[in-house]
Formats: structure tokens, sequence, C-alpha cells
């Protein structure tokens, strides 16, 4: 019997073992996702702010950052973007509306008539 509740303990310390390093992966994979997410917003910000628009989709060299920019727009109206993010990309939109002076929504990127 001594034995047996010995092997049970084992076993439950290697259930836990599994599953926090479950935890640490997911962990790792959000805090991965989360620096992406930054650094495309950080980089979206700089080129919103020197050309005060987004990036032309004709153009290689930043079609990423459009592509990130409308997959953002997509999660918004899937309502599955988090509220923080969600405040940061309506900065966005407002650096790039104060430059050419017509309100943009950001859920449609279409310029609305108010």
């Amino acid at each position: 019997k001594l034995r047996k509740l010995k092997k049970l303990r084992k076993l439950k310390k290697l259930r836990k073992l599994k599953k926090l390093k479950k935890l640490r992966k997911l962990k790792n994979i959000y805090m991965k996702n989360a620096l992406r997410w930054q650094q495309n917003y950080d980089l979206l910000k700089a080129y919103i702010a020197e050309h005060h628009q987004l990036p032309d989709k004709k153009k290689v060299e930043n079609r990423g950052l459009l592509n990130w920019w409308k997959y953002n727009k997509k999660l918004i109206k899937q309502g599955r973007l988090p509220h923080e993010q969600l405040l940061m990309l309506q900065q966005l939109n407002e650096m790039r509306t104060k430059s050419n002076g017509s309100l943009v929504d950001i859920a449609s990127s279409e310029p609305s008539l108010t």
C-alpha cells in the first residue's frame, strides 16, 4: 500500500509539472504575441507620424503594416481585440485624421460624414 501511495504522489507531481510546463509555454506564446503587436504598433505609429496616412498597399515594403492594421480592424468588428489595444489603435486613427481634417471610423476606415 505504501508503494501505491508513493506512485500516486509521483503521478500527481508529474501531472502538476506538465500543467505548469503548458502554462509557461502559453505564457511565453502570449508574451511573444504581445511583443510583436507592440512592435507593429510602434512601426505603424512612426509611419503615420511621418506620412499622416496608412501605408500604400501598392508598395511592398510597408504592406505588412497595412495588413496588420486591417487584421486588427477585423478583430475590432468581431469584438476580440483587448480594450487597451483598441484605445491605442484609436490614437493612431486620430493621428491620421488630424492631418487631413476628415474623420475616419476605425472599424471601417471609411470617411464619416460628421
